[in-house]
Order: structure tokens, then C-alpha cells, then sequence
């Protein structure tokens, strides 16, 4: 959308992580801007200012929790199944709709990876289990999200459980964070399928265990400005 050079990703090669069916990969950024100016964008030399760098996260599987420490279960790092997405492919585990006796698929028919970003795979791997749960918790009807209004939600115009429902899961999951919430409670912000974020309140203990308790969910529309 630019005609002036401000960034160049490259992204490193996915590697296993200590959650069985977990991989990393980290996205590096090279920040460059206008040396000096000139007549016309394109024609301004331009010189690297800065590095960032954020770690991905994609799950191959939804990891099991340990019933001794209530948190999901480790292993060593599998770089195996990891490697399998270096092309930007999903491992064949991980579609739901993978038929396995059709060896003829050819790479468009396959889903691509969805990768995660999270501050480390601790949040990547809560977030997606308590994302699980709110959805069982919403399709079964025990759990009501907060009122949106009479707005209607993403591409389709869905009502807010019918937004959440049709978001994917954490197999689409993009983006977990952390957000501000009372005493033994812990709230995740997940960015989701179709342009919506998620908003779930659990009741938790810190970061010793994966919270059980679906408190409350949320849904609302990002807005983009063109």
C-alpha cells in the first residue's frame, strides 16, 4: 500500500516448544526509514533504524491438562512435527476435515497454519484451552455472552452467540493477551475468525493452573478505518 520501504519480515524456521503438539516460530522485523527526502517516495534512500521481533505460536493438537498440577502436560521439544509447517502448510492433524485416503490433495486444498501471537507459549497454550471451554459453554447454552446491542457481528451480520460459535475456535485463534480484571479472576483477549475479539473472564489462581470456571464472554467487531 506503500511506495516508500519502511519494513522487511522474515520469519525463523518453527521449532518444537515443551507442550506436546506446540511450535514456535518468531517473526523478525527489519524497521528502515527515509534518509533523506526527495521528490518522490520511491526515489528516497532509505536506512534500517531498528529490530523487533514477536514470537508466533501454532497448536498441532489442543494440549491435555495434567490432573496432578492442573496445567497442560510437557514433553520434549518434537522439532519433527513442527518442521512440517515451515511452508506455511498445517500439519494434516490438525484439519478436522482431512480425509485420509485421498492422497491426491494437492497444497491449495490444505489449510494453512494459523499462528498465534502470544508472549510465550504458557498464554498461547491457556488461552486456547479457555477458548475451548467458553465455546463448549456457549453451544451448550450454559453460558450467555454479554449483551452487543442489536449489533450484528463480522462478514455474515450473526447475533453474538451465533458469532461466537462460528469463530473458529482455537484453531483460528491470532492473537491472546492478558487484560486488567478483580482478584482471582483472569481475562484473555482473543483475536478470532472473521474480524472479532473475544473477551473471556475466568476465575483462576495466577499462572499456576489453567482456569476451570468460565466466568463471563464477550464478543465485539474490530473496526477497520481504510
Amino acid at each position: 500500500m506503500r511506495r516508500s520501504l519502511q519494513g522487511v519480515e522474515l520469519s525463523t524456521r518453527p521449532v518444537g516448544t515443551t507442550f506436546k503438539g506446540v511450535c514456535r516460530r518468531d517473526s523478525v522485523v527489519l524497521w528502515y526509514a527515509t534518509d533523506e527526502e526527495r521528490g518522490e517516495p520511491e526515489d528516497a534512500p532509505v536506512r534500517p533504524y531498528s529490530v523487533s521481533a514477536e514470537p508466533l505460536f501454532h497448536l498441532l493438537e489442543l494440549p491435555t491438562i495434567d490432573q496432578a498440577t492442573g496445567w497442560p502436560k510437557t514433553s520434549t521439544l518434537d522439532q519433527r512435527a513442527c518442521l512440517t509447517l515451515d511452508y506455511g502448510w498445517a500439519d494434516p492433524r490438525n484439519a478436522e476435515d482431512q480425509d485420509d485416503d485421498d492422497d491426491d490433495d494437492d497444497e491449495e486444498e490444505r489449510h494453512p497454519a494459523v499462528w498465534i501471537s502470544a508472549k510465550d507459549a504458557n498464554l498461547a497454550v491457556s488461552g486456547a484451552l479457555v477458548m475451548e471451554r467458553a465455546l463448549e459453554k456457549v453451544k451448550a447454552g450454559t453460558l450467555k455472552p454479554l449483551p452487543c446491542d442489536d449489533n450484528r457481528i463480522g462478514p455474515l451480520l450473526h447475533s453474538c452467540e451465533e458469532a461466537i460459535t462460528a469463530s473458529g475456535g482455537w484453531r483460528e485463534m491470532y492473537s491472546v493477551s492478558t487484560c486488567s480484571v478483580g482478584t482471582d479472576e483472569i481475562c484473555y483477549k482473543i483475536d478470532a475468525a472473521h474480524g472479532i475479539e473475544l473477551t473471556i473472564v475466568a476465575s483462576g489462581d495466577g499462572e499456576d493452573t489453567v482456569p476451570t470456571e468460565i466466568l463471563s464472554i464477550a464478543v465485539e467487531q474490530f473496526i477497520i478505518v481504510t
